[in-house]
């Protein structure tokens, strides 16, 4: 009787013991809310603390249950975009657990102004798929397989945007941090009004006396360095340097139009 009483009371404890979730519970919204909100110390805030993006399934590590793959914003980020590109499984306790995944340094920037990807599913590899505030379809793509050896996603494929061709050397821009002149090397349109502008500017200072072609190159640099200020690498800046571009082509070809039609003979009267 003493046993039985003493069971009983245990009986409780044990109980509580007792794990929340199998490893093959599936992971759903409610769960991944909680985690992420006490993990960016978002609990108790007035506003929604987590927002999802995107929530898929699938079952990279082939045990026979699928991994929650998230994109969210916490409350850490405010407008800035996601900041939670996670996948999620389940320990052999039941409980959540962040899988590795490898992080790639690229040889040369290629994302400029605000910059934020998502996660999509592509033959059983996990796809990170970057966008930023230019006007290019995808210029990051990052693919990455599960290797059970290294317990990570490693990178198997990474496709980055190249740069076109323009007036000046974009390596030596990247060395030299301008970021404007970096950002104009990858987006095609810039680079085509970059070089159409070197050639009206080459074929404006043709012809200058001395005097007026130092007054012109000084010009130029003025009008580089105004750029930059005017069209900061954010949001916009395509556009802005866009018009910028075809604003000081239109004023050097009608300054070349002007020169010729005063040098042409005049009629006589």
């Amino acid at each position: 009787m003493r046993l039985k009483v003493i069971f009983l009371l245990l009986l409780p404890l044990f109980a509580a013991q007792e794990p929340a979730h199998k490893p093959s519970d599936k992971i759903d919204k409610d769960e991944l809310s909680a985690y992420l909100a006490k993990q960016a110390g978002c609990e108790g805030e007035e506003v929604e603390p987590v927002y999802f993006w995107s929530v898929e399934q699938f079952d990279f590590l082939g045990r026979g249950y699928d991994q929650a793959v998230v994109v969210a914003s916490t409350c850490m980020t405010g407008t800035a975009g996601p900041d939670v590109h996670s996948v999620f499984t389940r320990d052999e306790k039941g409980e959540l657990k962040e899988l590795k995944i490898q992080e790639v340094n690229l040889e040369h920037r290629v994302l400029f102004g605000n910059a934020n990807s998502t996660f999509r599913i592509e033959d059983g590899l996990l796809v990170d798929v970057y966008h930023d505030t230019s006007d290019r379809d995808e210029p990051l793509v990052i693919k990455y397989k599960w290797d059970p050896a290294k317990e990570q996603f490693t990178a198997i494929s990474v496709i980055a945007a190249k740069p076109y061709k323009t007036s000046y050397d974009c390596d030596k821009a990247e060395k030299a941090q301008d970021e404007t002149a970096q950002a104009i090397c990858y987006v095609e349109t810039l680079a085509d009004l970059d070089v159409e502008l070197a050639e009206t500017y080459k074929a404006y200072l043709q012809g200058l006396a001395a005097d007026s072609r130092k007054a012109a190159i000084e010009e130029q640099r003025n009008w580089i360095a105004q750029r930059n200020k005017d069209c900061v690498i954010y949001k916009w800046w395509v556009g802005c340097l866009e018009e910028k571009y075809k604003a000081r082509i239109a004023e050097l070809k009608k300054r070349i139009d002007e020169r010729k039609g005063s040098a042409s003979p005049q009629p006589a009267t």
